[in-house]
């Protein structure tokens, strides 16, 4: 059991990337530590994202599908929640009220309790999985372990097995150790999802289409973003693979398996889909296009969209649309860029947006006060040297998704606007400070040149509306203060202010 646990904490982010999720310091001092020190530093739990919910989050982009947590109620809620909230921002985007007729997707959970806990909850497992096939007639069902079966010791593959020969010509069936205590790196979600989809559902490529690409895209991009992504490469004369441009994307099953089909294969996010990407240009050569960071903010979606010609040949159409997109965007933000420069910017998010982000951000003129990255790995280096020559090497940087983390920095930076993933939207409203989603807004995208536009755009509302925040946080006072409810440990703000701490271990408090 130790060994194998051992190997299921052995990941390719944390063994090849050097991804870490403990840092506080200088941006300079990130840069040039030794990237094996920093995959050493570990926090036991970040405490706001499990491997399963961002498991479910992106396999139920697939239509056709139902996500099964192996879980206690708790788990399972969890995930029907995130999942239900992601998706809500897609429909309105596309104009509806309510989810659309032709996605039928659901996810559910077994609702283990202490019986199964006690005794063992395979066979609870087993007819869970024939119910929801009953129930819903998917082509693919996702069983998506959690930490209560994962400690008894649940035999997941072994299940799963005589699932795949039960339902053989019928349904994909797609069993996931996604439970959270095998490795304290979210990211990794990602890789179970994707290289599960490739091992259970996709199929060697029949034909190989010489225009087609597959454009990855996870769970916190949404219906808007997959379009701008679609327009750039259409404009250059590829054509992108799925329903709407992107993979999962609601998409359908067939989708993903004939993904092997594709001349090339991209992502929105590096950090999302690296892994697949290797495993299908070692089996079946299919290319893919290296990109360390997201195609958002003008520079990085030129960077991007420049990296996709290059696979093709296309570089020359593709400098021509980017000129021509350019143009239009330096008329079309001059008016917000006024109102924002010289404003000092709290940027917080994935390491793969929130780089983009404070790049844009600069170039609007604004200060970057202080940026938080949700993880760190080594192949972002590249952009985050370029951005210490924009912005300056002293600039304090922390690595995690401490939600308390991000409050004691509000409180000592007083910054004039907080960037930020949604759900860490609601602490920088209720204290009164401007607050902007990275990646949650009806106004369109926020990847590629019109997510520019609306990036600008909304940095400028939000600052335009400096009283309905103050307002807001007048409300009530914001109960969870951080430090009264964490007293093992101390902000990382207050220690690289103090010079207690500077980026070498700490304690972790579990």
């Amino acid at each position: 059991m130790d060994e194998a646990m051992g190997q299921l904490i052995k990941t390719p982010r944390e063994e090849n990337w050097q991804t870490g999720n403990t840092f506080a310091g200088p941006l300079r001092n990130l840069l040039d530590r030794d990237v094996e020190n920093t995959a050493q530093e570990r926090r036991c739990y970040d405490m706001c994202v499990c491997p399963p919910c961002s498991c479910s989050g992106t396999l139920s982009m697939i239509n056709k599908t139902v996500i099964l947590f192996n879980s206690p109620p708790g788990c399972g809620e969890e995930g029907m929640i995130s999942w239900r909230t992601f998706h809500m921002q897609s429909w309105q985007q596309m104009g509806l009220k309510s989810q659309p007729e032709w996605y039928t997707t659901v996810v559910v959970h077994n609702n283990m309790g202490q019986k199964e806990i006690v005794f063992g909850g395979g066979d609870n497992m087993h007819r869970s999985v024939h119910c929801a096939y009953e129930r819903y007639k998917p082509k693919m069902i996702v069983i998506l372990n959690t930490c209560p079966p994962a400690i008894i010791g649940d035999d997941l593959e072994g299940v799963g097995t005589l699932l795949k020969k039960e339902f053989k010509d019928r349904c994909h069936i797609i069993p996931i150790r996604s439970e959270g205590i095998s490795t304290p790196i979210w990211s990794n979600a990602w890789d179970l999802s994707l290289i599960s989809l490739m091992d259970n559902v996709m199929k060697p490529p029949e034909r190989r289409v010489s225009n087609k690409i597959n454009i990855f895209s996870n769970f916190t991009y949404f219906y808007d973003d997959w379009q701008e992504l679609a327009r750039m490469v259409r404009a250059i004369g590829l054509e992108p693979s799925g329903r709407f441009g992107s993979l999962p994307g609601y998409s359908e099953v067939e989708d993903i398996e004939n993904m092997a089909d594709a001349a090339c294969n991209a992502a929105v996010c590096s950090n999302y889909a690296r892994s697949a990407f290797d495993r299908m240009e070692k089996e079946y050569g299919i290319p893919f296009v290296e990109f360390p960071s997201q195609a958002m903010g003008i520079e990085m979606s030129e960077e991007w969209l420049t990296a996709v010609a290059s696979v093709f040949g296309l570089e020359k159409k593709a400098a021509s649309f980017i000129g021509r997109e350019k143009d239009q965007l330096r008329g079309s933000i001059k008016d917000f860029a006024s109102g924002l420069k010289g404003k000092r910017i709290l940027v917080s998010g994935g390491i793969a947006r929130a780089i983009p982000n404070a790049f844009m951000c600069h170039h609007l003129g604004m200060e970057i006060a202080a940026i938080n990255l949700f993880h760190y790995d080594h192949r972002n280096d590249r952009e985050l040297e370029k951005l210490a020559d924009l912005i300056g090497g002293d600039v304090p940087v922390l690595v995690g998704m401490q939600l308390y983390e991000d409050m004691q920095l509000l409180r000592e930076l007083k910054p004039d606007i907080y960037l930020v993933d949604p759900h860490y939207a609601g602490i920088g409203a209720r204290m009164g400070v401007p607050t902007v989603s990275n990646h949650f807004s009806n106004r369109g995208s926020y990847v590629g040149f019109r997510g520019a536009f609306n990036l600008a755009k909304s940095l400028a509302m939000a600052l335009a509306r400096k009283d309905f925040f103050a307002k807001f946080s007048g409300l009530g006072e914001c109960k969870y203060r951080g430090t009264e409810f964490f007293p093992w440990n101390e902000p990382y703000y207050g220690m690289l202010k103090s010079g207690v701490y500077h980026g070498g271990k700490r304690r972790c408090g579990c």
